[in-house]
């Protein structure tokens, strides 16, 4: 009897062939590490018997019983994709989910808005017509009261709202959100905000009182806490005056007023309570 191959006696497939005389038996082991004659996964062990004739060429027939014993026992047949019949409908490939897109921050702060005042107050200051000088100070009222406050709208009758804005420095009649908050440092509590505004409307008829009490001998102005609602005074008396003159000294006590407001904002030396 002679062997060609490798392995241990565990067993996991093998078989016979018969070629003349000669019956060739060949036999896979369970696994690769088994040894043997390889072809990918697969080993095997090669058998015969009928020792008495002598192989009239060994190389070619140990070549040959190599080849069929890797035929018998075979490889990994490779995985072949599934295909759907021609006849049904394709599903459809699942549509991409649309992402949440990120909130963009808002650019809008009470420094921005208070810089806008400034600007404002500034071209009201140095107006050379009445018209020009009405029209910073419509501006500079509505950049402090906004659409949910007092005063808002096209007082100088041209037609458009200057400073027009919904979100400005102070709350609205009905305490609507402002640029302004309690949770600010203590000095815009103070000089922007005025102390509490729980009761808005009370607030603002505070104010609409002393602009209705206000004369040349008795400014009323100075009872405002709020720097800004003192800006909305003097505007509110430009936006009625006929003279140029007086638009100009009006100007320059509301800028005494955004002036404090800045320095609130950008360098207050308060503190808290």
């Amino acid at each position: 009897m002679v062997s060609l191959g490798f392995g241990r006696a565990a067993v996991a497939r093998g078989g016979s062939l018969l070629l003349g005389r000669w019956r060739v038996m060949f036999i896979c082991p369970r696994s690769a590490e088994d040894g043997g004659f390889r072809s990918g996964r697969s080993g095997m062990m090669v058998c015969f018997t009928n020792s008495r004739r002598k192989f009239p060429n060994m190389t070619a027939m140990i070549t040959l019983l190599v080849s069929l014993g890797l035929m018998a026992c075979g490889s990994p047949e490779p995985t072949t994709p599934y295909l759907a019949p021609s006849g049904l409908a394709q599903p459809a490939p699942a549509e991409p989910q649309p992402q949440p897109q990120p909130q963009q921050p808002s650019t809008e702060s009470l420094t921005n808005r208070l810089e806008a005042l400034d600007r404002a107050v500034a071209r009201w200051q140095g107006a050379s017509t009445l018209r020009t000088a009405h029209e910073a100070a419509e501006e500079a009222r509505n950049l402090v009261v906004g659409s949910s406050g007092p005063f808002y709208g096209d007082a100088n009758g041209d037609g458009r709202i200057s400073g027009a804005s919904t979100l400005v420095i102070l709350p609205g009649l009905k305490g609507e959100r402002s640029l302004a908050r309690r949770d600010d440092n203590a000095c815009v509590v103070a000089d922007v905000l005025g102390g509490s505004w729980r009761e808005p409307a009370k607030r603002w008829s505070e104010l609409q009182n002393a602009i209705a009490r206000w004369t040349a001998t008795a400014n009323t102005f100075p009872s405002l806490p709020s720097h800004p609602q003192r800006v909305v005074g003097w505007a509110s008396l430009t936006l009625s005056s006929a003279s140029l003159a007086e638009a100009q000294e009006y100007a320059r006590h509301a800028q005494l007023h955004v002036d404090i407001s800045v320095r609130a904002v950008k360098n207050c030396r308060r503190v808290r309570p």
